[in-house]
């Protein structure tokens, strides 16, 4: 329920003044290719992805150390070496190592899609504001106070 005796004192914003002045200074000008650019080399999202990649390859790499130590566990237990009972915690150690290692891959490469949907998403934002050639045709200049 609104209140009667209540207003807020921000004035109104008249959209299509508001979008005929992002359509003038920043695509067809130009200026939006060059904010996108600068935004990614500034935040370095194309050096995330081979970031976020070698961890993955680096997980892996623990990943199959862990399997080959569990096998060799394995392969002393059956040769009578060691008994089941000494490898037992050894064992319960490995396994939730290779748990949450396989749960780190996973969310690497989660993140390594998002990573690469983004960048392919500004890639079409890019081109589709180079391909633009859309000019409004505002009525009077525009000024703060029409915003």
């Amino acid at each position: 329920v609104r209140s009667q005796s209540e207003r807020c004192g921000n004035r109104a914003i008249k959209l299509n003044v508001l979008d005929d002045l992002i359509w003038s200074k920043f695509i067809s000008e130009g200026r939006l290719k060059s904010l996108i650019n600068n935004h990614f080399n500034e935040s370095k999202s194309y050096d995330a992805t081979t970031i976020i990649s070698d961890k993955i390859k680096s997980l892996q790499t623990s990943l199959n150390s862990l399997k080959n130590d569990k096998n060799k566990l394995i392969d002393l237990a059956l040769n009578g070496v060691l008994s089941n009972d000494d490898i037992k915690y050894k064992m319960e150690s490995i396994k939730q190592s290779i748990s949450k290692t396989e749960r780190r891959i996973e969310n690497n490469q989660e993140k390594l899609k998002m990573y690469e949907s983004d960048i392919k998403k500004m890639d079409v934002i890019i081109t589709n504001s180079e391909n633009t050639k859309k000019t409004p045709q505002p009525s009077s200049p525009i000024s703060a106070s029409q915003i």
